[in-house]
């Protein structure tokens, strides 16, 4: 049995559950913890993570995982020479290709998959005569965005023995847009536990407002200002939270300084996923931006939502990517054009007015996520995709 961050010595291998090797660059990122939810899922196989940096250990602790800069260490201490590293593995001599070799010739894993077009991209060499199956998650960066991910590997993916694992309608569209034959390629959301219904929250004088997402150009962070002031400018009473860090601060900074917000509007920056659904659950509404992004960049799916349906809080936010899988405009909350930031500021209004509005659309929001995106749901659909690709392959 392989224990957190061993070297190749002991490798799983059980027939009564199946074991899968995950690839992926680094597990642990606080703005991929749908990753980190992926990876527990199933209940009726074990999924080993493969990856360069395990980061954020206790606050996303996994005990099935070797990393890479753990391998790099090992072969080291043995006196080899030092590995170039370069992206998720970096295999630029002899030493690199046979780590990962040895990891892909241990029969125990029975099923492989690679999470990211890019890990795909240098992993797929590897697999190209492997009679396992081979799973390659895509996202939105990978679908979405221009660059050679999109426009040179996927053709190439969509033509090839992979089959493709999405998490949003949206994305699977996209790829079925770009080549991928529909048959191909599965949608699975990621499941998160949704816990008991919310209780009401008591009516008070000011309202309480969170944003949550990374600052950069497909989360338009500065229009959130700009529907702060226009609260402010309506007369409303509010204090509003972002809670996310990225290279777009300095401006959304000088953006509430100039507008006159700062007394209501803070920018937190990056908080532990415990610290954002707390501050959810206190909260009252949920503003949330997106866009597309000049390069085609924008939100595949939007799992910050989905954990503020979990805690009944109704959302205006935008009609892009996956947003509309998961808030059901005029029922849970609001949709918008991306260019609508006058439309979003009505909304937004429209719910600091009616309490009773936003509490109808927070249970509204909280059983939909409660019926389509609950662990046990997700769980199960994931076990039985692994069920159905490792029948067809025995």
């Amino acid at each position: 049995m392989l224990v957190a961050d061993e070297g190749l010595g002991e490798m799983p291998c059980s027939r009564a559950q199946p074991d899968i090797l995950s690839v992926v660059a680094v597990l642990g990122h606080r703005s991929e913890t749908w990753l980190y939810r992926q990876f527990h899922a199933p209940r009726r196989h074990r999924i080993h993570a493969f990856a360069r940096r395990h980061i954020n250990r206790r606050e996303y602790p996994y005990p099935w995982v070797t990393t890479w800069d753990t391998l790099v260490r090992r072969v080291l201490r043995k006196g080899s020479r030092r590995l170039g590293l370069h992206g998720i593995v970096g295999l630029t001599n002899s030493r690199g290709p046979v780590l990962l070799r040895r990891l892909l010739e241990n029969p125990g894993f029975r099923l492989v998959q690679a999470h990211f077009g890019f890990v795909a991209q240098e992993l797929g060499r590897f697999v190209e005569n492997d009679e396992r199956p081979y799973v390659v998650w895509l996202y939105g960066s990978d679908v979405f965005r221009a660059g050679s991910c999109r426009d040179d590997f996927l053709p190439r993916l969509f033509t090839s023995r992979a089959r493709i694992c999405c998490t949003s309608r949206a994305l699977r569209e996209e790829c079925i847009r770009l080549g991928c034959s529909p048959g191909k390629v599965t949608v699975i959301y990621p499941g998160m536990e949704i816990g008991k219904p919310p209780e009401r929250r008591p009516a008070r004088g000011v309202l309480r407002i969170v944003s949550v997402g990374r600052l950069v150009d497909c989360k338009d962070p500065v229009a959130l200002v700009r529907i702060a002031e226009g609260l402010r400018d309506k007369g409303v009473a509010f204090l509003w939270s972002h809670l996310g860090g990225g290279p777009l601060r300095d401006e959304m900074k000088q953006s509430i300084a100039s507008a006159g917000v700062g007394s209501c509007f803070t920018v937190e920056g990056e908080v532990t996923n415990v610290a954002v659904l707390r501050r959810m659950a206190d909260a009252d509404l949920m503003v949330h931006r997106a866009v597309v992004a000049p390069d085609g960049g924008r939100e595949s799916f939007g799992v910050v939502l989905v954990e503020a349906a979990s805690r009944g809080i109704p959302v205006v936010s935008n009609r892009v990517g996956g947003i509309p899988e998961i808030i059901l405009d005029g029922k849970s909350g609001f949709l918008l054009a991306p260019e609508d930031v006058d439309g979003m500021i009505g909304r937004a209004l429209q719910l600091a007015s009616d309490p009773d509005l936003r509490r109808s659309m927070g249970e509204a929001a909280y059983q939909h996520a409660l019926e389509n995106f609950n662990t046990e749901t997700q769980s199960e659909k994931l076990d039985a995709y692994y069920d159905e690709i490792l029948r067809v392959s025995s």
